[in-house]
């Protein structure tokens, strides 16, 4: 029988949680995915002039929902208004409202899921991003 020291202990300790951490992230990676296509069999929705057109999981435990604004083209927009802090700060603040008070991202939270809003002109045009952090609605 082979006696192990100290230094080996604590290196097959270390080895196990680092295996037990990467297969608990793994499965919350596959719960997230699991959400994901729950969320994509319902979509496109529309809601107060935004289409959500599809939802797909990111590495990092990420959901980024795709959005269009209906009845908008980036050129009749205003880019300095969409790249201003207080604008984007605001759409922020509304987005992490709706995650603390919806039931129906209950799961997202207990995940810990970063979420990215991607929106879209009616022409697939990029317009901006919003990023939303556990740290910003727990």
């Amino acid at each position: 029988m082979k006696i192990l020291n100290y230094k080996s202990v604590l290196s097959l300790l270390f080895l196990s949680v680092m295996l037990c951490l990467n297969s608990c992230s793994e499965i919350k990676q596959q719960q997230l995915v699991e959400e994901a296509n729950k969320l994509n069999a319902t979509l496109p929705m529309v809601t107060d002039g935004i289409r959500i057109d599809k939802c797909v999981v990111e590495p990092g435990l990420t959901l980024k929902y795709t959005a269009t604004i209906l009845g908008v083209k980036a050129k009749d927009l205003d880019f300095r208004m969409l790249a201003s802090q207080s604008f984007l700060d605001q759409s922020k603040r509304e987005i992490v409202t709706m995650l603390k008070d919806s039931s129906d991202f209950e799961e997202i939270r207990e995940l810990g899921v970063t979420i990215i809003y991607s929106y879209f002109d009616i022409r697939g045009n990029h317009l901006f991003d919003v990023r939303i952090t556990s740290n910003d609605y727990n």
